[in-house]
């Protein structure tokens, strides 16, 4: 008895320490099937659709959608800049388009190339990968000759650490197909997505550490923390999904929808990092971040 008092006593202030999500509520239709929920910096909440088809914002007031771009793939991973405006990849027959959409809603395209990466905003400007290079651009959609030493970014199934005037570090495996690195605010940490495996990466000591099984993580917008989600899966269908928080030392994580009844996935941080949005069965969830 008193051996299980001693231990209550010393896990009790970790339990009341953990974060969780509080006040978890539907903000989209049941009549629509909507996916991967991303937050951009002027505080609108977006999302896509099955094959990735569409970028869609959803009116948080009243959910309510708005159709901002349609082509395949356009709705996968495409990114903000500091402004609001979206840049994306649109696959074509030919090859892929990069466009913006500003403020406005004035949509240019940027570039057109056989291969495009992901674009990510990095060190005060868009890049991504080209077949000749990295090439760059404002948050206007002007092209820049900017430095986007320190940045990383996928080709093929590797993780390079990009450096202006050297050949790029490979930071995965060379013999493991790697995906989706998202790199901190500060440019000094990555986390990526190996066979089963979650990586971070501190850029700066080589440091490594794995988290075992996770996809689709994103930093919050000051770097303090990362969410990613972990899904188990019957051989045909998801059969449990869950976010989880992890602080930037990395010591321990938590799981923020341990207690949500649904298979939780692709979650997403609101601009002031109080609020997370998240996939669950077709409809964009959001919850209050709390200890």
């Amino acid at each position: 008895m008193k051996v299980a008092s001693l231990l209550f006593l010393l896990l009790f202030p970790l339990l009341l320490c953990a974060q969780q999500l509080t006040d978890i509520h539907p903000v989209s239709p049941q009549t629509r099937y909507l996916l991967a929920p991303q937050w951009s910096p002027d505080g609108r909440l977006y999302c896509s659709t099955p094959k990735y088809a569409d970028i869609i914002e959803i009116n948080l007031e009243d959910g309510s959608l708005r159709p901002i771009a349609s082509g395949q793939g356009v709705g996968f991973k495409f990114t903000f800049a500091p402004d609001g405006s979206i840049f994306f990849k649109e696959v074509t027959d030919g090859g892929r388009n990069l466009w913006i959409i500003d403020t406005a809603g004035n949509k240019t395209l940027l570039a057109f190339d056989t291969e495009i990466g992901l674009p990510a905003w990095y060190n005060g400007a868009i890049r991504a990968r080209f077949t000749k290079g990295v090439l760059s651009w404002n948050q206007s959609g002007d092209a820049l000759e900017g430095s986007a030493d320190g940045w990383v970014f996928q080709d093929g199934g590797g993780i390079f650490h990009y450096r202006e005037g050297l050949e790029s570090q490979r930071l995965s495996p060379g013999n493991v197909d790697c995906c989706l690195p998202a790199q901190s605010p500060d440019g000094s940490l990555v986390v990526y997505e190996g066979m089963n495996v979650l990586m971070l990466i501190n850029l700066e000591t080589g440091a490594s550490k794995s988290f075992g099984p996770g996809n689709n993580a994103v930093w919050s917008p000051h770097g303090s923390f990362f969410l990613f989600d972990q899904t188990s899966d019957d051989g045909h269908r998801l059969v449990s999904g869950d976010i989880y928080y992890v602080a930037r030392d990395a010591e321990s994580r938590d799981n923020l929808t341990e207690e949500f009844a649904g298979i939780a996935t692709h979650p997403a941080i609101s601009p002031d990092a109080t609020q997370v949005a998240f996939e669950a069965s077709g409809r964009i969830y959001i919850g209050d971040l709390a200890r």
